[in-house]
């Protein structure tokens, strides 16, 4: 849910965005100093399907990062995609300078330039299904499924990055696997740590220092 400022971004979400962040308790996580954190993930570790996660700098990360109830280490989060050009996450966001509005395909590198702190997780799942949770995330890049600027989890024509994994995995699987636990001015919410922080779900590798 990070991103730069932009037109599309309504002002009234912005308001909804800070409202939210300003009456939620202050975070007691402990956040990864940018000199202690790897590059990039090790991509012989990564398959298919893996949910990773990124904190990135400015306003709108620390906002995204607020959202959560308990942990609030990571304000992004996208899907591992393995193609003949190597390694690509798929995600939801909104930044003009790289063009983006909506699901896009990034190459891992790109994606972690702005990491300050990051973690791939795995869904318990046969690599098959992680395989058929990575190309349905695909195909939403491919029909250019913008952004959702009205976080509507009841809508498949917009997206915001967390609401990409909650439709993509619960949907390949048919399973109701990752759950909206938050609630924004009477709507359902999926925050970052929705979508890892789950029974279903395991650690695969983190930043140095990262908790």
């Amino acid at each position: 849910m990070e991103g730069t400022r932009s037109k599309a971004l309504a002002a009234g979400t912005v308001l909804l965005l800070f409202l939210a962040w300003a009456f939620h308790k202050p975070a007691n996580s402990r956040l990864v100093s940018a000199d202690s954190v790897r590059a990039i993930p090790s991509m012989s570790a990564l398959e298919d399907g893996d949910i990773i996660l990124r904190r990135a700098d400015g306003l709108l990360s620390d906002i995204a990062r607020k959202f959560s109830s308990n942990k609030k280490r990571f304000s992004h989060v996208g899907i591992i995609m393995h193609s003949g050009t190597g390694v690509s996450v798929i995600h939801s966001i909104q930044d003009e300078g790289k063009g983006f509005n909506g699901v896009v395909s990034e190459n891992l590198q790109a994606f972690m330039q702005e990491a300050r702190d990051w973690a791939v997780y795995r869904i318990r799942l046969p690599a098959d299904i992680r395989k058929n949770i990575a190309h349905k995330a695909v195909m939403y890049a491919n029909e250019r499924i913008t952004f959702d600027n009205d976080f509507d989890l009841n809508t498949r024509n917009s997206m915001y990055c967390t609401e990409l994994v909650f439709h993509v995995i619960n949907e390949t699987t048919g399973k109701f696997l990752i759950h909206p636990r938050s609630r924004v001015l009477g709507k359902s919410f999926i925050s970052i740590e929705d979508s890892y922080r789950n029974p279903e779900m395991f650690l695969v590798q983190q930043a140095a220092g990262g908790k």
